[in-house]
């Protein structure tokens, strides 16, 4: 009994230690879309009560248009760019991944199309 008590445990160990250091899988589409890949995001970790939703002095990311005119002019790549947002002092998430990051931004040099 003790000894597999203490196999199970050495399993348990191996097994997470495996995965330890590996990146999540990025799956970046070769046409980044805004409603399928780049809202969910921006729902989840900026247009969060006290962020980026309606009567935000920086936007309504709610609201597709907002997000587009940020993208356009360049302000919304350098904030995720330069990790400046999203805010550590939110209620959200206080980091995107690098494959958020990648997503966003390809979105934007493709042209920031609401598709």
């Amino acid at each position: 009994m003790k000894l597999t008590a203490i196999g199970l445990f050495a399993l348990a160990i191996i097994s997470c230690t495996n995965n330890v250091g590996e990146p999540p899988l990025c799956n970046l589409p070769d046409q980044v879309l805004y409603f399928t890949d780049v809202y969910p995001i921006i729902d989840r970790t900026c247009a969060i009560p006290t962020c980026h939703v309606n009567g935000s002095e920086h936007g309504n990311f709610k609201n597709a248009d907002e997000v587009k005119k940020v993208a356009d002019n360049g302000r919304l790549e350098f904030m995720i760019v330069t990790k400046q947002m999203p805010a550590g002092i939110t209620k959200g998430p206080s980091f995107l991944t690098d494959c958020e990051i990648n997503k966003i931004t390809k979105w934007i040099k493709n042209g920031a199309s609401i598709n």
